[in-house]
């Protein structure tokens, strides 16, 4: 039912998660006994202030989107949320296995015994037979992300959970098994190799053994990709590796995706510093402009902008260029390389079709905030420590 009225204002994104992780928060500060002891980030002021914009120009323009203001609001509780969780030790690696165990499930039934397997519980779902499944999400692209965003929330728990490192590894192979051979998303497996391959450059001391290895595993990978990806995606992966202007020219999914960036990129440079707002109107003039300076776009027109980092730069101008610097910079200040290559690849696939309400996209930015707060505290008590040690030395 809650689908069906959100389905009716316009978006198709269950407001559940949102209004739980709010009631949550809100139970989080009243149990709080020192209110001065619940933290904000920088980050998290700087979301909180994209939030607030985007109410504000509500009132300035004449087009008024639930579903608009709704992402940035998800944004900020979402991520704080994750962030809340991970300062007080309620983090848990079990509730992630069981979705991922859900994921798997509905995904393997609806790929080898039948299609339809799920699809009930579901208020829509978008495949066709040459595509991937798209077990409970609604089609095999949001499928592939949410298993990409999973796998990256792995890295976390690889990091600061020494004793489940070979749960850890059986997760992460379950989930590029997901991405790769159920999901079969180009831009899933796109982003996937963008973090593969970012983590082996920023890895430290690379050896020659390691090296090897990685490469095999990219062998391996691609074998398995061209095997059995199934026909669409060889097509793809193909054309992008051959000659991508023309792969995006000629497919008419991939050539919608890339206008859409072209026209929030063009519409954002154009009116720097101004902000948009939510007009549909306006973003419809833009593509076709878009369209009568190239006739490279063809596909159509969308009245809804497809890409999440370029929404959020059309819509709130300079102040929306915020989100996903601060994006990238939560991620990049870590010292682990597998968790600073993932700032890299949601730096490419949030300019896909990819909204900013996802929640797993701001609770992965609410973990790594999280995860930079205990490491601070723990160099903090370090370096107390140390200092207390050469007092009692002086003493002695």
């Amino acid at each position: 039912m809650t689908t069906r009225l959100m389905a009716g204002l316009g978006t198709d994104l269950q407001p559940t998660a949102l209004g739980l992780a709010s009631i949550s928060l809100v139970a989080i500060a009243g149990l709080a006994r020192d209110k001065m002891a619940l933290p904000l980030s920088r980050v998290h002021l700087l979301l909180l202030l994209c939030c607030l914009y985007s109410f504000l120009i509500s009132f300035v323009h004449d087009s008024y989107s639930i579903q608009s203001f709704g992402n940035y609001t998800s944004l900020f509780v979402f991520s704080l949320f994750g962030f809340w969780t991970v300062r007080f030790g309620a983090l848990s690696i079990s509730p992630i296995l069981v979705s991922i165990g859900a994921w798997l499930l509905t995904g393997t039934v609806q790929s080898y015994i039948d299609r339809q397997f799920g699809l009930q519980l579901l208020f829509h779902s978008r495949t066709t037979s040459d595509r991937g499944v798209a077990s409970l999400a609604a089609e095999p692209s949001y499928y592939g992300i949410c298993c990409l965003f999973l796998l990256f929330s792995m890295q976390f728990f690889r990091t600061h959970t020494p004793s489940k490192q070979r749960v850890i590894l059986i997760t992460e192979v379950l989930l590029v098994f997901q991405i790769i051979l159920l999901a079969k998303s180009m831009f899933a497996i796109l982003g996937l190799v963008v973090w593969l391959f970012s983590s082996f450059i920023l890895k430290p001391n690379k050896s020659i053994k390691f090296t090897l290895g990685a490469s095999f595993l990219f062998l391996i990978g691609g074998g398995a990709i061209v095997a059995l990806g199934g026909e669409r995606l060889n097509k793809l992966m193909n054309g992008f590796f051959s000659n991508p202007l023309s792969l995006f020219k000629t497919d008419a999914s991939a050539n919608q995706r890339l206008s859409d960036i072209a026209g929030a990129v063009y519409g954002f440079l154009s009116q720097l510093p101004l902000a948009f707002g939510y007009g549909t109107n306006t973003w419809v003039a833009y593509q076709e402009e878009i369209g009568r300076i190239s006739n490279f776009f063809w596909y159509g027109k969308s009245y809804r902008i497809m890409s999440g980092y370029g929404a959020a730069m059309f819509e709130l101008g300079f102040v929306g260029l915020v989100i996903p610097i601060t994006c990238f910079v939560s991620f990049w200040r870590h010292d682990c390389y597998r968790i600073r290559a993932i700032g890299i690849s949601l730096s490419i696939v949030m300019f896909a079709a990819v909204p900013l309400a996802l929640p797993m996209f701001s609770f992965l930015i609410g973990i790594s905030e999280g995860a930079t707060f205990l490491n601070q505290r723990s160099r903090a008590l370090a370096v107390a420590l140390s200092g207390i040690g050469k007092l009692d030395t002086l003493a002695t």
